[in-house]
């Protein structure tokens, strides 16, 4: 009798809440009401002791039914500035979702706005929960650690020609902490601890330890070309490009643009954007900016007919830049909002 082996799929991110999303037929995410629910437990929407009877009737409402509408006069009655601030956010945010229907929806609908109203806390988690479906399965654990560049800022290092980057939030609470928690703040506050920073580097042959601290954010991707972490930077953006706009793209590195025929590019943040721009229209740029250029890609579309006409069949130009502060800021929206997609009839 044979046997067949069931493989056990990675769970990732658990506290993302991609657990209170639904998967639907299409593939795409629906909202639930426990989904809804778990931002009114935040601690900027939770009442206090010193919350006023309103503010803990709506709050009590919204947990029963989370998609009841909510008027501006019952925001406006509340006594605390912060709470009827922190609410209106929270209402327009879910308002937009339930109209949208869909977590990718939702996102892309933010971005085709001239102005971005959903705060930055929104837009990271539902990228993180997307990302969650895009990546569900993947046994690739760099390609998820190179995921995270999609909602949380890095800090760039650049050390004997390699490009590490760590997450930002995680750097600056080990600075602080040297890894001890309060003993390490007063250790350093004192002079006695280490301020240097030194996160594990993922590489292939140690990524398998990624599962057992995906949440702690605390091993550095080297994307350094063409080495493995840069590489499954291409892969994620990729399948992200594929799940949100349903366009199949092949993406890999390159060390320079020679191309006379250069027709579309797209920065991955506002410093590449930026030095694209300029380079594209021949400005002379200075040494400094060009050493804030981190990579530089090429994508091509599988089926070129679902390219603008005017450039059907161009390879569209990348480029990921530090800023001059040392982060990394990458703009996933700018790979979706920022694609030459053949306009529909």
């Amino acid at each position: 009798m044979a046997c067949s082996r069931i493989l056990k799929m990675r769970d990732f991110w658990k506290n993302c809440d991609y657990a209170l999303v639904r998967l639907g037929a299409d593939g795409c995410l629906y909202a639930t009401d426990d989904f809804f629910r778990s931002y009114l437990e935040r601690p900027e929407l939770k009442p206090v002791s010193e919350s006023c009877k309103n503010e803990r009737s709506l709050h009590a409402n919204l947990k029963s039914d989370p998609r009841r509408p909510v008027s501006t006069e019952q925001i406006a009655g509340l006594a605390d500035a912060e709470g009827r601030e922190n609410y209106t956010v929270l209402i327009d945010f879910r308002d937009r979702l339930i109209k949208k229907n869909t977590l990718e929806g939702c996102y892309l609908d933010v971005f085709n706005e001239a102005k971005v109203t959903i705060p930055p806390l929104f837009l990271d988690q539902m990228a993180q929960i997307i990302l969650r479906q895009v990546l569900n399965g993947c046994e690739d654990a760099l390609q998820v650690r190179a995921a995270e560049l999609f909602f949380r800022e890095q800090q760039v290092t650049i050390e004997d020609g390699s490009i590490l980057l760590c997450d930002n939030e995680t750097t600056k609470l080990i600075s602080q902490t040297a890894g001890m928690g309060n003993l390490g703040q007063l250790l350093i506050k004192s002079g006695a601890g280490p301020k240097k920073i030194n996160l594990d580097v993922l590489l292939p042959e140690t990524a398998g330890t990624y599962w057992e601290r995906d949440e702690k954010f605390d091993t550095a991707l080297d994307i350094t070309f063409p080495r493995a972490g840069l590489d499954a930077l291409c892969r994620v953006m990729e399948q992200w490009i594929q799940h949100m706009q349903g366009v199949e793209v092949s993406i890999q590195p390159v060390q320079k643009i020679n191309d006379d025929h250069w027709s579309w590019h797209i920065g991955l943040d506002s410093e590449a954007t930026g030095l694209l721009n300029d380079l594209y229209e021949g400005k002379s740029v200075t040494d400094d900016r060009m050493s804030n250029l981190l990579s530089l890609f090429r994508l091509e579309f599988v089926n070129p007919s679902l390219m603008r006409a005017s450039i059907t069949g161009r390879p569209i130009y990348l480029g990921l830049c530090k800023q001059r502060d040392g982060f990394l800021r990458f703009k996933p929206q700018n790979l979706l909002t920022n694609l030459p997609l053949a306009v529909s009839s």
